[in-house]
């Protein structure tokens, strides 16, 4: 089965710039990372579907530690770019968010940076984006269960002590 069989060439070819590229950016979430300096943003881009932003695409950055709703809204998306709002102008987010669009709309910099659209867990289907675990397929609480499962006795009790942990220590972040 070919690509023409499954979309229509009109809605293809609406999508695709004169080179061959996809031309606009997707609802989803992705994650870029700067393969540089090894940050990375999560994006969220989404149609508002009621109130006076309905149609309107918006995007929006994870800002905390929950990727299913720690996303702050940055700019509007149209089909010429990325209109941020005023009080993202004057802020670092303006040259982050320029790069997103340059990589994903017009594949440039694609030495310097990487996208990967989220996924699910195998596991336990929570949405992943971090890289690492969008490649592998698993999440890090998944991953570390299937590990404990293979471990002796004595290392799965440190293990679950150590997930106990953890679990403190994000409802105190999430509490600051």
């Amino acid at each position: 089965m070919v690509l023409d069989d499954l979309i229509p060439t009109d809605v293809l070819q609406d999508a695709l710039d004169g080179k061959g590229r996809i031309g606009r950016l997707f609802n989803g979430i992705y994650t870029m990372t700067d393969t540089v300096t090894g940050e990375r943003w999560t994006f969220k881009v989404t149609t508002a579907k009621r109130g006076g932003l309905a149609g309107r695409r918006i995007i929006a950055m994870l800002t905390g530690p929950r990727n299913t709703d720690d996303y702050q809204g940055v700019g509007f998306v149209n089909d010429d770019g990325i209109v941020l709002w005023r009080r993202c102008q004057d802020s670092g987010i303006k040259l982050i968010v320029a790069a997103f669009w340059d990589r994903m709309v017009h594949d440039e910099n694609a030495d310097r940076f990487h996208v990967d659209e989220a996924s699910t867990c195998i596991c336990c289907n929570r949405l992943l984006t971090v890289p690492e675990s969008i490649q592998t397929g698993i999440g890090p609480i998944c991953a570390d269960r299937l590990m404990e499962s293979r471990l002796p006795e004595e290392q799965r009790a440190k293990f679950r002590k150590m997930r106990r942990l953890r679990a403190q220590l994000m409802q105190l972040e999430e509490v600051e």
